[in-house]
């Protein structure tokens, strides 16, 4: 992972392999953010997509596999 930090962003380029919150974590952690908006580009070979039921509480999820 590689980060840089302009006045009011901060920009991070990840390897391949590197799993993306424990970076994101990682660099928040590192350059003292607390809140911030994310936005990104780029590509995956496994992610997990779900969405939360406020109504049972209950979070669903699935995983994938290939080039996305």
């Amino acid at each position: 992972m590689e980060t840089k930090r302009t006045a009011n962003c901060l920009v991070i380029r990840l390897d391949p392999g590197e799993e993306l919150i424990n970076s994101l974590l990682t660099a928040c952690q590192e350059h003292d953010i607390h809140c911030a908006q994310v936005t990104g580009i780029g590509a995956a070979r496994k992610i997990t997509c779900g969405v939360f039921d406020p109504e049972t509480k209950v979070y669903h999820s699935e995983k994938f596999k290939g080039i996305f």
